[in-house]
């Protein structure tokens, strides 16, 4: 950055930019970069200064070759994530956290207000997913948990039959759900516990989904049963039949969660 630290002309672009006349600035800057084009802090920087301009689409062009000139030069992520916030382009400021992290300059901060974009549009589940992204920076939980634990009590409530709490796609189903493993001491409570809910999920064509399914219909029906057992069901009255490998292992955790909107879209 010697050459850049010793020229006049990006000196002056600073300067008029600090002072507020970013039109003017604007000149010096490109004129700097037309002999830098490589530059990734001034194209940050000019990218700066279209964005106060009100440039945004040239803005965001200067953030992209800035994070493309340098990897870990982690002013232009923050810089691209805040103008695709700004656009509205919320999906695409997430796909920056996975570096902005690398570079440790992910903030609470920012993760909460990306969060709060999502809940404006109403869409719950990317903003639980983006506030899980939170785990792992520090004085997270106490700030994040509670906005989390909020967020899912609107959401559908998913009760889990016959499935041990250990299992992977209750346990991922939990952080994003108000969820509940029953364990039937009698047929007398399953009314109630099927009342509770917005989905019922069976593992298996057990007597207690049998009784389930003879009850008035006040929920989804979700079954997770395995080839034997399918030729036993009532097809007509569940809404939603799984693989017995589907939710067992993590790379269909999602993947189920868009086969269960299909029968309730509230769980987006």
């Amino acid at each position: 950055m010697s050459t850049k630290t010793q020229s006049d002309t990006y000196t002056k672009g600073l300067e008029l930019a600090e002072e507020g006349n970013h039109a003017e600035s604007l000149v010096y800057m490109q004129r700097y970069l037309e002999e830098h084009p490589n530059d990734a802090e001034a194209l940050s920087d000019t990218g700066a200064v279209l964005y106060c301009l009100g440039q945004m689409d040239q803005a965001v062009e200067h953030f992209k070759k800035a994070v493309d000139a340098d990897k870990n030069y982690g002013q232009s992520y923050w810089n691209l994530a805040e103008a695709y916030l700004t656009e509205g382009k919320i999906h695409q400021a997430v796909e920056l956290f996975d570096d902005m992290q690398r570079l440790e300059i992910l903030s609470l901060e920012l993760i909460i207000r990306t969060a709060n974009h999502f809940l404006e549009q109403s869409d719950k589940g990317s903003a639980i997913e983006v506030m899980l992204k939170s785990a792992e920076l520090s004085d997270s939980e106490e700030l994040v948990k509670p906005m989390i634990e909020v967020v899912k009590s609107k959401r559908p409530k998913i009760a889990f039959f016959g499935v041990d709490a250990t299992d992977d796609f209750y346990k991922y189903a939990s952080e994003r759900f108000m969820t509940e493993s029953f364990a039937l001491k009698n047929s007398e409570e399953l009314p109630d516990m099927i009342s509770w809910c917005d989905i019922a999920w069976f593992d298996g064509c057990c007597e207690n989904l049998q009784r389930a399914l003879a009850l008035p219909k006040v929920c989804k029906m979700v079954v997770r049963a395995n080839s034997s057992e399918e030729d036993i069901l009532d097809l007509e009255s569940v809404d939603k039949l799984l693989k017995d490998s589907q939710g067992r292992d993590n790379r269909f955790h999602n993947d189920i969660l868009l086969e269960l909107e299909k029968i309730m879209p509230a769980l987006k």
